[in-house]
């Protein structure tokens, strides 16, 4: 999600929750 846009972007969100449940 850019620094300007407030609603996070949905695949950002899954790439990031997606590499938090790899790395646990």
């Amino acid at each position: 999600a850019d620094v300007e846009t407030e609603e996070p972007n949905q695949a950002e969100v899954i790439i990031y929750f997606s590499g938090f449940l790899i790395t646990s």
